[in-house]
């Protein structure tokens, strides 16, 4: 009886362990995802801000 207690209290406590730890995998990979969207679209507009900066310039060089 008490190695059948022993056992259900160390597979609870794996059971714990290892969901908390899935649970911190899967959220981390949830907002590593978001982080690179984020990312993606700030690079994207900075890009656009740079092209449109640099035309500008050459039209005004042009001119």
């Amino acid at each position: 009886m008490f190695l059948l207690l022993l056992l259900l209290e160390y597979f609870a406590i794996y059971y714990i362990v290892f969901y908390n730890y899935a649970k911190v995998i899967l959220i981390s990979l949830f907002a590593n995802s978001v982080l690179q969207k984020l990312h993606f679209f700030y690079f994207l507009r900075l890009h656009r801000l740079r092209c449109a900066i640099m035309q500008m310039c050459s039209r005004s060089i042009v001119k």
